[in-house]
């Protein structure tokens, strides 16, 4: 009977989890959407796809929400797949991850009445249609995955899903985290215990096919651990405990706030090939109620470690800097993202989204904004079932694009949305494209750019609308403001007036409904 009252308790707690967030407005729904994942196709980086949660408040029920790419963004679909099965009152927690020959596969959780189970689905299509090919576990909670994606890999194409157990004693509930190796035939072939009491296990590949986790202790203080593997997780090889710090809660952020480490490998062959980076929020050094975004990195595969060392500019007292993502591109440049409060000073909950470009294996970051508006969190920590924004995010990027996409509640509503934006890497100082993911209406580049004496914006919509522009200088003055039209389903072409002094500015689309899709445009003399 115990067993069954702390089963209860627990599933409540993670339905709880999973009732979130999200960014902007993915589609003029009413639902809210959370802790998204992303992956990019390395077959083909026009195919990028983001799993949510979506959490449909009316029905108070949360399913996946799948919104897929063929065209670098310009255009967004949604999969018919929710991770719904027969009997399930939930899904939570998706983790994407493709393998090397373009098959996407989803990590998951579902929740019926009696377990909380991990599965593992596949998508042949680049996002759109999917089929369940493992279930495992009776008692779990947040799954992760990697895929050995490495030609000097003896073990290419395996899959890694570290995941949480849980067990009831009678006094209490104890985690118990396990590595699963997962063959390319989907089948398990190795189940490894990494430790007991973690959390939050995260896992990443080195090119020769050895394993990487890192979990979260919270026995005394928060000790984050990392574990190295090798043989297909069938050897630990080393345990190491990266860092320790004290326990902390923050309410302005989250009513239930977590660490987020992330872990990434630079596996390019280039000046810092080898080297694993971990990311995490932890307090001040003078304070535990406010926090830093940290990075440290290894290069003797995770016994010794950098001095963590915060990432943001703004190191004032007092000012909140957490969740970030991170990840390494093929010619291994670092690029980060977090929620940072840098540009309004100390005790403001107005919260920009940043990403940070790192050229020299973490040590120095370019750094820009990727907000047209910042957020005010006085509503957030108690959006969607006070989920609010969750905990973690994902950046991706391909040898010239970072690509990062967070979750926004600028609308101060409690619906929290899906934001991603476009940095060069080589320019950061510019933002290519940022937008909302939007599945109703899309937006073509302008063109011609440069342009002269006009450019135009193909729309494609698939409900009325109204439209208008905003034309900006590169020093954000605003030049022109069109009044809104009233367009109606199909295809139109909007014209820019471009009669302005040469020079870079940016050009903005808006909706009624709350869509936005900015784009750099230059105007030529």
């Amino acid at each position: 009977m115990l067993q069954k009252i702390i089963f209860t308790i627990y599933l409540f707690h993670l339905i709880s989890f999973a009732f979130g967030q999200v960014d902007s407005v993915i589609e003029a729904s009413e639902s809210a959407e959370a802790e998204l994942s992303v992956a990019i196709n390395p077959t083909d980086t026009n195919n990028i796809v983001v799993a949510t949660m979506n959490i449909i408040l009316e029905d108070t029920i949360a399913i996946h929400k799948i919104y897929y790419t063929k065209d670098f963004g310009e255009t967004w679909s949604v999969s018919n797949f929710t991770g719904l099965g027969e009997g399930d009152l939930l899904t939570s927690d998706p983790v994407l991850s493709f393998d090397k020959n373009g098959d996407l596969y989803l990590a998951d959780l579902s929740i019926d009445s009696n377990k909380a189970s991990t599965n593992l689905s596949k998508s042949m299509d680049g996002g759109e249609t999917w089929e369940q090919v493992l279930s495992y576990g009776e008692f779990m909670d947040k799954p992760w995955i990697d895929i050995d994606n490495s030609d000097q890999s003896p073990h290419l194409g395996n899959k890694y899903v570290p995941v949480i157990e849980y067990f009831s004693t009678d006094t209490a509930l104890v985690s118990f985290v396990e590595l699963l190796t997962i063959s390319q035939d989907n089948e398990i072939i190795n189940k490894t215990g990494i430790t007991g009491s973690d959390h939050l296990p995260c896992v990443a590949l080195a090119n020769d096919g050895d394993i990487y986790t890192s979990s979260i202790n919270w026995d005394s203080g928060t000790a984050i651990r990392f574990h190295h593997f090798t043989d297909e997780g069938k050897i630990l090889v080393s345990t190491t405990e990266v860092v320790q710090f004290p326990k902390v809660s923050a309410t302005d952020i989250s009513w239930r706030f977590q660490n987020a480490a992330y872990m990434a490998v630079d596996n390019s062959g280039g000046e810092y090939s080898g080297r694993i980076y971990l990311a995490y929020t932890a307090p001040e050094p003078s304070g535990e109620s406010f926090f830093d975004v940290y990075l440290t990195y290894s290069d003797d595969r995770g016994l010794s470690w950098s001095e963590p060392k915060p990432v943001h500019q703004n190191l004032q007292e007092g000012v909140q800097q957490f969740y970030s993502s991170l990840y390494v591109n093929d010619n291994g440049v670092l690029i980060m993202d977090w929620y940072d409060r840098g540009a309004f000073g100390a005790d403001q909950e107005l919260t920009n989204f940043v990403m940070g470009i790192s050229h020299d294996g973490g040590d120095n970051f370019e750094q820009l904004s990727l907000t047209s508006e910042p957020m005010d969190f006085n509503t957030i920590p108690t959006a969607a079932f006070n989920f609010g924004i969750g905990e973690y995010h994902q950046c991706v990027a391909t040898n010239s694009t970072a690509i990062s996409f967070w979750s926004d509640g600028r609308a101060s509503d409690g619906l929290l949305n899906i934001y991603f934006a476009k940095v060069n890497i080589e320019n950061i100082v510019a933002i290519e494209e940022y937008s909302q993911i939007n599945t109703n209406i899309s937006l073509s580049l302008p063109y011609p750019n440069p342009a002269q004496e006009y450019s135009t914006i193909n729309a494609s919509l698939s409900k009325t609308n109204k439209l208008r522009y905003l034309l900006h200088s590169n020093d954000g003055k605003l030049i022109k403001e069109s009044s809104w039209k009233i367009y109606p389903p199909g295809a139109h072409q909007i014209n820019i007036d471009c009669q302005y002094p040469a020079g870079l500015y940016t050009i903005t689309m808006q909706s009624e409904s709350g869509y936005f899709n900015a784009t750099k445009l230059m105007i030529k003399e």
